[in-house]
């Protein structure tokens, strides 16, 4: 029935009044709500006939931004991977229609409010939103698809209630209903798992109706909750007319008597369908006795990602597929996801190697480490991980989208994590992503103990740090290079990419510049990572040697 909910929201809240957008017993869409989405779909038909949508072949690459929505006070927020994990699994299925969608800006947009996380669908919700967009895109109303994960997809006025999503295409403000045009997604479907309840939002983004169009409401309560009449099973022959009283029930005859092209979905190749899906939970196979107005049994598509027989969604149609490529490429309202541009879409085929804190080793600090690791092609970003449970499954203390490959782990980073003078087991992960390969996994899991001193990240005293020459030769010697504000004692040591501990030195700087020269050993051509460690702080820089 979930899939019910979500859907029905995305078809009704067209231009109806947005407390009454989310009803779980019917929709109640007006003629003029049927006339708006219609338009929108029988505009797609007329270009896909006339021959005016783009040959297969060619991808469209389309910018797409996540809205990760927590309460005001930041928490419960879906993670970053999740997400990451659901855009892998949309780009595998609209790869079907050569489309792939892409980060606008490469990250994400982080956004704490109640009200879109738990009421989204409500009046402040979508004004909320709405202004959200407008002003982080600088007063321009759009540049991407934008998809808000929130707690809840309710209006004030059904808070309870089960939506998993819904497509918004509403005026607000006396603007053009364009505008305001956005996807809401509950996290609970923030999954590759679950991503079918997204990929069935954007196919209503781009003007897909249900194949039961008409049929939202096909139970009937009384006001104690019973059902009064179920017209999927309580007659032998539905009626002619759509409960809605604006659609026709779809025929499940092609032949002369078929009035598919005008009812339902309006597409011929998706069978008749009059919400069979709704509370269907035996398998993924319809065998009720419920007949279409010419009494002949209904056989629907289970698997049709615009149905709603939940857990069985696979496919679209090729009309469906159609329609949707003719939204995107020729509707003049959908051209600012056509920007003509190529995404970095360089194959990330390796992953990131832990070069530090040492696997199974101890820091020399409570309260700060610095997590390093190796550079992998074609990443532009890097999400990393940290937990104090080595399965990631229960709260994981920090997630951190970076852009380079270090992150300072330090107690002011995570509230409670890291404390002054306590030991504490720490694990970590890095997953690398660009804005459009986005389907790496992360890394083997690093593992180390911080140590019982106390330290900063930085030895705050410490500028101009550098190593030359950076390569080096492989035996020969370089230069530490640095300038102190205070004279201070360090171990230098240098690690392999595995962790090993190859070399360690001792070594005095003085206040004012600082050379000190340091041999390399014959170690072979690879990255390695040249620590400086003092009870001030840690200084780390990675090294690379030539053979």
């Amino acid at each position: 029935m979930k899939r019910l909910l979500g859907g029905l929201l995305t078809i009704c809240a067209l231009n109806m009044p947005l407390e009454a957008s989310a009803q779980s017993n019917g929709c109640g869409t007006t003629s003029e709500d049927f006339k708006v989405l219609v338009k929108q779909l029988e505009q797609n038909k007329e270009d896909f006939k006339r021959g005016l949508v783009q040959p297969r072949g060619i991808i469209t690459y389309v910018p797409i931004n996540f809205w990760l929505v927590a309460k005001s006070n930041g928490t419960g927020r879906v993670s970053e991977a999740k997400v990451l994990e659901l855009l892998c699994a949309i780009n595998k299925k609209y790869l079907e229609m050569d489309i792939q969608f892409y980060l606008a800006n490469g990250n994400f947009f982080y956004l704490n409010n109640d009200v879109i996380y738990d009421t989204p669908a409500g009046t402040n919700g979508a004004n909320f939103i709405s202004n959200e967009i407008y002003t982080r895109n600088n007063g321009a109303r759009h540049n991407a698809l934008n998809i808000f994960l929130t707690n809840n997809a309710n209006s004030e006025s059904n808070i309870g209630e089960t939506v998993l999503g819904y497509y918004s295409n509403r005026s607000l403000n006396s603007e053009p209903a364009y505008y305001n045009d956005w996807i809401v997604i509950i996290k609970s479907q923030v999954s590759a798992a679950r991503a079918p309840t997204a990929e069935h939002e954007i196919g209503h983004f781009f003007s897909l109706l249900h194949p039961f169009y008409g049929w939202d409401k096909p139970v009937i309560y009384n006001a104690n909750g019973t059902v009064q009449t179920d017209y999927r099973t309580s007659q032998p022959c539905v009626s002619a007319a759509a409960p809605d009283g604006v659609n026709q029930t779809e025929r499940v005859s092609r032949g002369a008597d078929k009035n598919c092209d005008v009812s339902g979905d309006r597409l011929c190749d998706t069978p008749a369908d009059i919400n069979l899906g709704l509370g269907w939970n035996a398998n993924c196979t319809y065998n009720g006795l419920a007949k279409d107005p010419l009494c002949v049994g209904f056989d629907p598509d289970e698997t049709n990602m615009m149905g709603y027989f939940d857990n069985c969604e696979s496919t679209f149609s090729p009309l469906q597929k159609a329609m949707v490529r003719a939204d995107l490429l020729n509707n003049p309202k959908r051209a600012y996801l056509r920007p003509n541009l190529t995404p970095n879409i360089a194959d990330i085929s390796t992953l990131p190697t832990i070069i530090a804190p040492i696997t199974g080793t101890t820091t020399t600090h409570s309260n700060f480490a610095r997590l390093d690791w190796s550079d992998v092609p074609g990443a532009t970003a890097y999400l990393v991980e940290v937990s104090k449970f080595n399965n990631f499954s229960a709260d994981i203390a920090k997630r951190a989208v970076v852009f380079s490959s270090k992150f300072d782990l330090w107690e002011q980073t995570i509230a409670g994590f890291l404390i002054p003078g306590q030991s504490v087991s720490v694990y970590w992960r890095v997953t690398p992503f660009s804005n459009f390969q986005v389907c790496s996994a992360p890394s083997v899991v690093g593992n180390f103990t911080t140590g019982t001193t106390v330290g900063v990240h930085e030895i705050e005293h410490v500028s101009n740090f550098t190593i030359a020459p950076n390569p080096v030769a492989a035996g020969q010697s370089m230069n530490i290079q640095l300038y102190t504000d205070e004279s201070f004692n360090a171990q230098v040591k240098i690690y392999n990419v595995t962790g090993q501990l190859l070399q360690n030195q001792a070594m005095n700087f003085e206040i004012g510049p600082n050379s000190r020269p340091l041999s390399i050993g014959n170690w072979g051509k690879g990255v390695y990572l040249l620590t400086i460690e003092s009870e001030k702080g840690v200084l780390n820089k990675k090294i690379v040697l030539n053979e």
